[in-house]
């Protein structure tokens, strides 16, 4: 187990990459807009660079039409869907009194909705993203799944101190103890044990202690059917935010209006969300458990993984790389009518990049899912093959980074330019 306070240390460090990574330099840059039909861009970003348009109206345009439609909006009806099936099953659980058979329906319940979000990491556009950073953000993607300040010690406080059914529990409680980083812990975690220092109160002074195996499991049973309960309503608001007859941000982002000032800073704000394969797939959920990046000192560090209770780091890695390559093609593979950066690419004469990034990308994709085992397995079992699955990932970025962006004219987030690992 990772002792609580050595994780929150970690895990604050990296949630500014989380945050900064959807960051774009945001500027208006003088375009007009007529209506839903995109002008020329005409005005300089903030570099004092002037920026034409990627592939012209008609081709960004349809990309970002296909992006939401083919992408988005079903991925977060699935979700919303998926979360009532996993609050439905916790519930069962708690019904049950914790019985074996209703704990693997609902830890089944969790992957299923679980796999879909790992698809939905790469879209942190608009309400999902951090107010104040990501244009539109409302800051939902923290309170449905906060990693890597996720605290599996917060949760056992909690357990403790049990006022989760309290009104203002999720308001007065930081969202690293619940969301599905907390559904993971209370559902897959074994035994009575907690996973706080001794140095902290519930086990200094003898709380944890004070209660019964049964005491524990029961406890933690509620608690994730209240979590789960919060989590629905979460994955419902995020869905209606972009829903075309609720919130409608997905019109928003296809028309490239409010709160963008052109189709242009729109694609950015696409452009930002792919940055999540640099800065989290690729260095953190690769390089950290491989002992490639700084972050670790040893030969390994599986500790570092993502997913440390139910151990699916590499389908969750995985998850985001087919995501990235349906954010990359404008919808879901083998889906003729989809419009992705590829095809505009095409359209401006550098096809031949374009079929290199899809190439790589399914690569990488490969190399993932070759992994002998979890992810845990692989370390131990051929590290050379993490090594290559890091590789494969660094191949797209370092090209996201370079020709995609040049040719595309697009902005690349802060935390992106300054990294060439």
């Amino acid at each position: 187990m990772v002792a609580c306070a050595d994780a929150s240390d970690r895990s604050w460090a990296g949630f500014s990459s989380v945050t900064l990574v959807a960051l774009v330099v945001w500027a208006v840059s003088g375009c007009s807009e007529a209506r839903g039909e995109f002008t020329a861009d005409a005005g300089g970003a903030n570099d004092g660079r002037s920026r034409g348009r990627a592939g012209g109206s008609g081709g960004r345009g349809a990309l970002l039409r296909s992006v939401t439609t083919r992408v988005v909006l079903p991925a977060l009806r699935d979700f919303a869907e998926q979360a009532q099936g996993l609050h439905q099953a916790t519930k069962a659980l708690v019904e049950s009194g914790n019985d074996g058979t209703a704990r693997d329906a609902a830890r089944a319940a969790f992957v299923t909705a679980m796999d879909t979000w790992q698809s939905l990491e790469m879209l942190q556009v608009g309400p999902a993203g951090v107010p104040g950073i990501v244009m539109g953000g409302e800051g939902l993607r923290d309170e449905i799944y906060s990693w890597p300040t996720a605290s599996a010690c917060r949760v056992d406080q909690e357990v403790v101190a049990n006022g989760v059914w309290s009104d203002d529990f999720f308001e007065r409680t930081l969202v690293n103890a619940y969301g599905l980083d907390a559904l993971e812990y209370l559902l897959f975690v074994d035994g009575g044990d907690n996973d706080c220092p001794t140095t902290l109160s519930i086990n200094s002074e003898g709380q944890w202690a004070m209660l019964a195996s049964g005491d524990v499991a029961a406890r933690r049973a509620a608690y994730a059917e209240a979590v789960a309960g919060r989590l629905l309503a979460d994955a419902r608001a995020l869905r209606d935010a972009w829903e075309p007859r609720e919130g409608d941000f997905a019109g928003r982002l296809e028309a490239g209006r409010d709160p963008y000032a052109s189709g242009q800073e729109a694609l950015d704000g696409l452009f930002a969300a792919m940055f999540y394969v640099d800065q989290q797939v690729k260095d953190r959920k690769l390089a950290g458990p491989a002992g490639i990046s700084g972050r670790c000192s040893r030969t390994i560090c599986p500790q570092d993984r993502e997913s440390l209770w139910a151990n699916r780091s590499k389908e969750y890695v995985a998850a985001n790389l087919r995501a990235l390559r349906a954010l990359y093609t404008g919808g879901p593979e083998h889906d003729e009518r989809s419009f992705g950066f590829d095809r505009l690419l095409e359209e401006m004469g550098a096809g031949e990049l374009g079929s290199e990034l899809r190439d790589g990308i399914d690569r990488a994709i490969e190399a993932v899912e070759a992994l002998d085992g979890s992810l845990v397995d692989a370390l131990d079992r051929d590290l050379a093959s993490v090594e290559a699955a890091h590789a494969a990932v660094k191949g797209v970025t370092d090209l996201f980074k370079s020709q995609f962006v040049t040719v595309l004219n697009l902005r690349v987030p802060r935390e992106g330019a300054g990294d060439n690992d």
